[in-house]
């Protein structure tokens, strides 16, 4: 499965869980590049699936915000999640290591 849509299935599941609800904006794309460890374009394109689905809405310049729930059966099915849980940890692990190594 492509990162992007590891990503797409991630932020479509913690919006589904409540995270962001209607209305919020998402954490900027800096922020979620650093979250996820991935480049601009996978982060936008990963939002891009959800403004195609309807569930966000990117303004230029102001972000992206929730839009609406996801519908069912757009959620990744069980193992999807499990591979971007575990990306997003490994994500998180190299952040916290590349922190460390700076301090060194």
């Amino acid at each position: 499965m492509s990162r992007y849509l590891e990503i797409a299935n991630d932020l479509r599941r913690r919006i589904a869980a409540g995270e962001w609800p209607i209305g919020a904006r998402l954490p900027g794309i800096a922020e979620l590049q650093d979250a996820y460890g991935a480049a601009l374009n996978t982060i936008r394109a990963a939002e891009q699936v959800l403004r195609q689905e309807g569930v966000l809405r990117i303004s230029a310049g102001q972000g992206a915000y929730v839009l609406a729930l996801p519908q069912a059966g757009s959620e990744a099915n069980v193992l999807d999640a499990l591979y971007a849980a575990r990306d997003a940890v490994a994500s998180a692990i190299n952040l916290v290591e590349r922190q460390q190594e700076s301090r060194n």
